[in-house]
């Protein structure tokens, strides 16, 4: 870990001059800062993206195309999650909250990971100054504050400068963009404070004093105007920065957790070991199969869903009724739950994977998910998993159906051991069939699957399989859920909206989609 004493206590002389220099009108712009924090979960690593984005800036309008890519992330068993620095801090918030909602999740970075990743993208406007009386005891302690230095000045010494950050990377757009600018606009990109375009070069002249070439970049940008919608347009530089920060935090991420480039390839023992729980622990000179690592992958997805809302009871309702069916001993036929796209059927499932095991220890639970891991879109693949995952040897097997006749024969004959089979999204697999379902099912054999209402898999069903379905809708969330949700997950990031901004929220449309 990061010494936390030594790192505060390096010079620092151009914040220094600006503690005297700007008490009238010292401000630095940061377009938009992004700082993540990698923790170390049972199942995958996580990696929190923070945006901080202050500013009337239409140079923000492509800083989400800028991110390192969450498919990436995802292969390499990280979890992906951006947290924006400002947003979430409730309207009417003292000048504490707002600080320490701020610095506080650069804080965090440090205690959970040796370093934050931080970007940083600078160009000439003005952050928030606090004046010295808004700045409380506690957070002047906590964070050395320097007087004189706006939030986002602050942000970028705590979370770059002061512990010559290896994970930070600058973007620095270029001066030449004002001149692109119609003079009646150029307010929202420069500020008029004497003291602005100074503060400007100095920072310039800090990043490069303490960072190498490696780590910042100058950009170009022209304005272009503005869409149908008024927004501002700029181009010239989108797709190169887009490579640029993806190709940077990629080396650091990997860094920090050497996955290598196919996660499907290779996984190095240490790390496979710590991420891995539902397979088992190995010794690490054991080798892992190629079905093993599927397996580990789909769990993976499965613990990340979960996650998402943890233990907030807006699923209760659906998961009671699934665990109706598993308890069920008369139950002899699957279960199909049908949900519409967006509508969170992947997380219930993941919700109610993760309180069968807890709940019902001695129910060994397989799960496939169509559509989220490399090559789960086979049919051939799903069988082949459902097999080996029932013991059946499936080794110098070429014939499908033989492997089928040994499926049904155990899944309508077994009564050793109780067994769930859940899959989620069966409308994606390429060329689905029911004929690996017997009927009737084992008494200690549950099947659950998942697809949309219109994708003609309840028609398969009635087509092939000899009794009807036990089929049911996705119980949706309820509003008072949704707040739930939504309080929930801000509250991860120390974000939380008002009411109105609730409200506002919980009125778009948008809102009954659980992904949205």
């Amino acid at each position: 870990m990061v010494d936390r004493e030594s790192k505060r206590a390096q010079p620092l002389s151009y914040f220094g001059q600006l503690k005297d220099k700007s008490r009238k009108t010292s401000h630095i712009n940061f377009n938009s800062a992004w700082e993540s924090q990698v923790e170390e979960e049972p199942e995958t690593a996580s990696t929190s993206m923070m945006s901080n984005r202050t500013l009337t800036n239409a140079g923000n309008s492509q800083a989400g195309n800028n991110q390192p890519s969450i498919r990436w992330c995802f292969d390499q068993k990280i979890h992906f999650v951006e947290i924006d620095l400002r947003w979430g801090v409730p309207q009417g918030a003292d000048a504490e909250v707002a600080l320490r909602t701020c610095l506080g999740e650069l804080e965090r970075c440090y205690t959970d990971n040796e370093f934050p990743f931080f970007l940083n993208m600078h160009s000439e406007r003005i952050g928030w100054l606090p004046v010295s009386a808004q700045v409380p005891k506690s957070i002047r302690e906590e964070f050395d504050w320097i007087d004189g230095l706006s939030i986002t000045e602050m942000e970028v010494l705590h979370g770059a400068i002061r512990s010559k950050n290896p994970n930070a990377f600058f973007l620095i757009r270029h001066p030449s963009f004002l001149q692109t600018v119609p003079a009646d606009k150029r307010n929202f990109y420069q500020d008029a404070m004497p003291l602005a375009s100074y503060k400007t070069i100095k920072f310039r002249e800090v990043v490069d004093s303490f960072f190498g070439e490696d780590q910042k970049v100058t950009y170009y940008a022209r304005y272009e105007g503005q869409d149908s919608t008024g927004y501002p347009q700029l181009t010239g530089y989108q797709d190169l920065l887009a490579r640029q920060v993806l190709e940077f935090f990629k080396k650091r991420i990997q860094a920090h957790y050497p996955l290598g480039n196919d996660i499907s390839l290779k996984i190095t023992p240490p790390l496979y070991l710590t991420l891995n729980l539902s397979l088992g622990e190995r010794d690490e000179s054991e080798n892992v199969s190629e079905w093993e690592k599927l397996t580990e992958m789909h769990e993976s997805f499965m613990s990340n869903e979960a996650r998402a809302i943890g233990k907030l009871p807006v699923w209760d309702k659906q998961i009671a009724d699934l665990m109706k069916y598993v308890e069920d001993p008369t139950s002899d036929v699957p279960y199909l739950l049908k949900a519409k796209s967006g509508s969170g059927k992947s997380s219930c499932l993941s919700t109610f994977i993760t309180r069968v095991r807890s709940m019902l220890p001695d129910t060994k639970v397989f799960c496939h998910f169509v559509g989220a891991v490399p090559g789960s879109i086979d049919y051939h693949q799903l069988v082949r998993r459902i097999a080996l995952f029932l013991g059946e040897c499936v080794d110098g097997i070429e014939s499908l159906e033989s492997i089928i006749q040994s499926l049904c024969r155990k899944l309508s004959s077994n009564r050793d051991q109780n067994y769930l089979i859940v899959i989620d999204a069966y409308n994606q697999l390429t060329e689905p069939s029911v004929t690996w379902l017997p009927y009737p099912l084992s008494p200690q054999v549950k099947v659950v699957i998942t697809a949309r209402p219109e994708s003609g898999v309840t028609e398969l069903f009635q087509q092939t399989y000899p009794k009807p379905l036990l089929s049911k809708e996705l119980i949706p969330i309820d509003e008072s859920g949704k707040r739930e949700m939504v309080s929930a997950i801000l509250g991860n990031y120390n974000k939380k909206l008002d009411a109105k901004q609730m409200d506002v929220l919980l009125r778009k449309e948008s809102s009954s989609s659980y992904y949205w």
